[in-house]
């Protein structure tokens, strides 16, 4: 069996519980390794995401950023130019039925 663990760190709390985990694994003979963000300890079968996918991933919620902004001018642009197409909102009909 093999057992992929991903945790963003590899120490405090749930990082402590992932390496124990992952330590008990590799004792069994189970193959294990873990996916980090960022590695401050030297633990056997641990890997760190590479700076390129981070880089990558900082591009990418970038540019999500700027089409949310787009969209919300391209929207708040809609709603001038009804306004100025028509400046009452309804109609009201004379004379009035009660």
């Amino acid at each position: 069996m093999k057992v992929l663990l991903v945790n963003t760190f590899d120490q405090w709390g749930a990082a402590n519980a992932c390496l124990r985990l992952h330590l008990g694994l590799l004792a069994n003979g189970v193959n294990s390794k873990v996916l980090l963000r960022t590695r401050n300890k030297n633990i056997a079968k641990t890997e760190v995401i590479h700076s390129t996918i981070k880089r990558n991933l900082k591009a990418h919620l970038f540019t999500n950023k700027i089409i949310r902004i787009l969209k919300k001018i391209k929207y708040k642009l809609k709603l001038k130019k009804n306004e100025k197409q028509s400046k009452t909102f309804f109609k009201a009909r004379w004379p009035f039925r009660l």
